[in-house]
């Protein structure tokens, strides 16, 4: 049995990325991180909410 997986290389947004056969743009290790991280970011803001912290408020 043979795999094969097929990119393509393009340009987004000025620079060399990789593209999927069926041209989705192919995340770059970082944007993972980022796409990942985001849902644990609202479940700790949830939580401080829930302790009476506002995340987004300035501390004096």
């Amino acid at each position: 049995m043979e795999l094969a997986v097929r990119f393509i290389f393009g340009i987004h947004e000025g620079l060399l990325r990789l593209f999927t056969a069926d041209a989705k743009l192919v995340p770059t290790p970082e944007e993972t991180a980022i796409q990942e991280g985001q849902p644990k970011l609202e479940k700790l803001a949830a939580k401080l909410g829930e302790l009476g912290i506002e995340p987004d408020s300035e501390v004096e």
